[in-house]
């Protein structure tokens, strides 16, 4: 992550979950880390993870049932 990019932290973390679904990295219907988690995960708030999912949700990239996965 380049925290003093031009790029929202927020997207950056979007953009990288995206790469990693489409490597095959995060499989579909794999339950994504909590907010906590991803948060350790990129060193972000609790805040920015929630928004992440919540745009990734928007998106239609993840869906909430229980927990959040992937698509």
């Amino acid at each position: 992550m380049n925290y003093n990019a031009e790029m929202p932290i927020y997207l950056q973390v979007i953009h990288d979950l995206k790469k990693k679904m489409i490597q095959g990295k995060i499989l579909p219907g794999e339950k994504l880390p909590s907010n906590r988690e991803l948060a350790v995960l990129y060193k972000i708030n609790q805040n920015t993870a929630a928004r992440i999912y919540r745009e990734m949700e928007i998106m239609d990239i993840v869906i909430q049932s229980g927990g959040l996965e992937h698509l």
